[in-house]
């Protein structure tokens, strides 16, 4: 059922562009921004509600989609309880998404899991040097939402989503995205690496110690990731 107020965005988004849906968005959450973080975490809940279809089920972990449960497109309430961490659900095409987030030391960790896939990406962005302000419009708080929502998309979205294609005899299937088409291009290149550079130590060896050295950023968001990649990241 619509909460009072609820704003509907998926009629919207192929007309409206993402700076005034967030005008819509930020009209109803203005006074329940409380950090940096709550706006990336909106930014992402956004992304994925009105320009990709995907349907919010509340809060938590929860591994398992009831028959009369109710998606919707706006944040559920209590979705910023725990301040620096957060738990989101949604579904698409029947596929249930586990939204994980968590601040680690500078950076704000957002893991997307597909449930039925065991698929999980994440993206690491700086909240200090992404926010600029909590409220107002998209281009007043964010330093620039369309390198930030092109990451969303690439580096959160399309490495776990599964898509729709017609082939010849117009049979409708879902086929997975090809999980290095959407890597960022420094990743693309460190897993190219021949293992003669670095002779003496594994392959493996030899893209971490690339990365640690010519990533160093992108190294420290992949090991905070890594602190809490299990499937069951918060208690509720």
């Amino acid at each position: 059922m619509m909460r009072k107020n609820q704003i509907q965005y998926k009629t919207m988004a192929s007309s409206i562009n993402i700076s005034l849906l967030w005008e819509l968005f930020d009209i109803l959450h203005a006074k329940n921004m409380r950090n940096f973080e709550d706006v990336l975490v909106s930014y992402t809940h956004l992304n994925l509600t009105a320009l990709n279809a995907f349907e919010c089920l509340g809060v938590g972990e929860d591994k398992t989609i009831a028959s009369d449960e109710e998606g919707f497109e706006d944040l559920p309430d209590r979705w910023n309880l725990h301040g620096i961490r957060y738990a989101l659900r949604y579904r698409k095409h029947g596929q249930l998404y586990i939204l994980l987030a968590q601040k680690s030391r500078d950076l704000l960790v957002i893991n997307l899991f597909n449930v039925q896939q065991l698929k999980v990406s994440n993206i690491a962005l700086n909240a200090k040097e992404c926010v600029k302000q909590l409220n107002g419009a998209l281009r007043d708080v964010l330093s620039d939402a369309e390198i930030i929502q092109r990451r969303i998309e690439d580096e959160l979205i399309k490495p776990v989503l599964l898509i729709t294609k017609i082939d010849s005899s117009q049979q409708t299937d879902f086929v997975e995205i090809h999980p290095t088409s959407h890597m960022s291009p420094e990743y693309r290149y460190t897993m190219s690496m021949p293992e003669s550079i670095y002779l003496g130590s594994s392959l493996a060896e030899q893209r971490l110690h690339f990365r640690k050295r010519a990533f160093p950023v992108q190294h420290q968001a992949r090991t905070a990731a890594l602190d809490y990649s299990s499937y069951n990241w918060f208690n509720y």
